[in-house]
């Protein structure tokens, strides 16, 4: 019967969770973004110029748009807060959350 080598798995783990935060950091900082980010960025930017009125993000009228949440209203604080730009919020943000989905 085989044995298990103590510390494998976690060391599989481990190269497996740098290889994909590797991949993030590189297509992050290539910045080819697809069009559900620009969506998102208008929503953040919208949320953090009027955190409590916003408007439709993408059209000149007073609507409720679809990306409107908790999350993104929380980014929206950060880029207010930081004075980042939506994109670099969303960025790090999606960093930190591809970090906290690996550690935890």
């Amino acid at each position: 019967m085989a044995t298990r080598l103590p510390g494998v798995y976690e060391g599989r783990y481990v190269l497996l969770a740098v290889g994909v935060l590797a991949l993030l950091i590189v297509h992050t900082s290539n910045q080819q973004w697809s069009t559900d980010v620009w969506e998102h960025s208008a929503a953040v930017r919208e949320l953090s110029l009027r955190p409590f009125a916003p408007r439709h993000p993408l059209l000149a009228m007073d609507a409720p748009h679809h990306s409107y949440s908790l999350y993104i209203w929380s980014v929206a604080q950060v880029v207010r807060w930081l004075g980042l730009t939506p994109i670099q919020a969303l960025s790090l943000i999606a960093m930190a959350n591809a970090i906290l989905l690996l550690t935890f």
